[in-house]
């Protein structure tokens, strides 16, 4: 072998040997970071998000969310933080950018301060107040875990790094306001301000989300027709229907008012309900006056991106209600639609050929969500969450062609008031993911962490280079947009930890 190979082997050796100690440098900074950031500013995180969940960020569909008082009061209260935590503040009306360092951004962290709405008859305490009390070690409230938990570890991370570093490269929390219910803002954001290479969502899952189904809604209108004209006193009546709260929860309430029962109709009703209750998936009331009967079913609430989590109480109650013939109008159609079409299920299988899954992301997931009256009309809104895998032309071809079926069948016109379909979402080679991957392995002890799929569609997919990082953990049920919403002092503890070494090492050099 030649002196100059030999020269080569030794600088290779060299090279390899400064890379794996700078390396092992980097992650021993890393941890002592982290845990710097709980045993410091754990307290101080709890209280901030505390803090921010007093707000009842909810849009009123009617004015821009930073028009509303809650919001700007929750933007003069951040404003404060910042101030207080030497982090600086700017307001670009509907999206917020709190950062350290100076120069290009390097990481971006993308969240948002908007709620989804809370029924308070369904809490234990006020949903807008940090609730310690019910359950011992979780923490109730609107945002809790969606997503003002992740701003709040968000913050004290960025302050964790800003007093303990020497150099600081710039990194930007960006809290958006109208996630629930406009991208619009957002988008126009996204595209006039330059924006970090890389990017984490922190508004999903760990331990990486590369994939994110795509989102859609159905919303049809049952109108009185010719077939339903002409009462028929032979049999009952539905007066009333409705369930649900908005369109992206698995409804935890539903209520149906029926006229002229008879004792053995009831009574059929009430043992569906009582076989359903015995197998511990709902409760129910059924209570009479005069010759109304008042049916009212309790599931569970829970995303809609992952109904299997939840128990929908309009499907169940459908399901009581279908074994009784029913006196043509708008509501006893709709039991019908939601009886074939859905059954309990929210996977599509019963509604033509819609269903299909995808290795990765999982199966396309369809549920009704939301049944009401607008402008006297009664209208079922379902929410679709869909995988990889079928044409978004093919899809929506599919749905027409089914609720054409279903009309032609039954004889009963259908309105189609909206019909919206989004693409998935999937960016497998993200420069960031291994980092991810290491230091969540390492600190959560999981040596097999691995990139995972959600239902849910993020504001990821506006910025460069986004991969979903927490707040949810594996293996555990995801409460956001429920009506038991909470995160947990151990996972906000975690959370707290990961984010300071993840913005640590995706962003930092000392």
């Amino acid at each position: 072998m030649s002196t100059t190979s030999n020269i080569r082997l030794l600088l290779l050796f060299w090279f390899t040997c400064c890379s794996q100690l700078v390396s092992a440098e980097k992650t021993a900074r890393s941890d002592e970071l982290a845990a710097l950031a709980v045993t410091t500013h754990f307290a101080d995180a709890k209280e901030a998000l505390a803090a921010m969940v007093r707000f009842p960020t909810v849009a009123n569909g009617k004015s821009a969310n930073d028009q509303l008082v809650a919001f700007k009061d929750f933007k003069r209260w951040l404003n404060a933080k910042c101030q207080e935590l030497n982090l600086s503040y700017h307001d670009y009306g509907q999206t917020l950018v709190v950062a350290i360092g100076q120069g290009p951004s390097k990481l971006g962290l993308i969240t948002h301060a908007d709620v989804q709405p809370a029924n308070p008859a369904m809490w234990q305490q006020n949903p807008f107040q940090l609730d310690e009390q019910t359950e011992p070690g979780r923490w109730y409230a609107r945002g809790s875990e969606d997503d003002k938990g992740p701003i709040a570890a968000a913050l004290y991370a960025l302050k964790t790094l800003q007093d303990n570093l020497k150099q600081v490269e710039r990194v930007e929390l960006i809290i958006y306001l109208a996630e629930e219910s406009d991208w619009s803002a957002l988008k126009v954001y996204a595209k006039e301000y330059p924006q970090a290479p890389i990017n984490l969502a922190l508004d999903s899952e760990f331990p990486v989300v590369t994939a994110e189904k795509g989102w859609g809604n159905l919303t049809l209108g049952f109108h009185a027709s010719p077939v339903t004209s002409t009462a028929d006193t032979t049999r009952p009546d539905i007066q009333l229907i409705r369930g649900g709260a908005f369109s992206s929860q698995i409804p935890e309430q539903a209520l149906a008012v029926a006229q002229s029962l008879s004792p053995q109709q009831k009574q059929l009703i009430q043992s569906r309900l009582r076989q359903m209750e015995s197998h511990n998936t709902v409760s129910f009331t059924f209570t009479d006056s005069d010759e109304l009967s008042y049916i009212t079913v309790v599931g569970r609430s829970a995303h809609s991106s992952k109904p299997h989590e939840g128990i929908n109480a309009l499907s169940h109650l459908v399901h009581a209600l279908a074994i009784i013939d029913w006196q043509p109008s708008p509501e006893s159609a709709l039991v019908n639609f939601i009886h074939n079409q859905f059954a309990l299920g929210f996977n599509a299988e019963a509604f033509g050929t819609v269903a299909f899954n995808h290795p990765f992301m999982g199966s396309l997931t369809f549920s009704p969500t939301l049944l009401n009256y607008q402008n006297e009309q009664l209208t079922l809104t379902m929410n679709l969450r869909i995988p990889l895998g079928k044409e978004l032309a093919t899809l929506e071809q599919e749905i027409r062609a089914e609720l054409s079926h279903w009309q032609t069948q039954t004889e009963y016109p259908l309105e189609i008031q909206d019909l919206t379909l989004s693409e998935p979402y999937h960016l497998p080679h993200a420069p960031q993911v291994q980092t991810l991957l290491d230091l969540y392995a390492r600190q959560m002890q999981q040596s097999d962490a691995a990139p995972v799929a959600i239902g849910g569609a993020t504001n990821a997919r506006l910025f460069p280079n986004t991969v979903g990082f927490g707040p949810s953990f594996p293996g555990e049920v995801y409460s956001g947009h429920s009506e038991h919403e909470f995160i947990t002092a151990a996972n906000f503890r975690r959370m707290l930890k990961l984010y300071t070494s993840a913005i640590y090492e995706l962003s930092q050099h000392e």
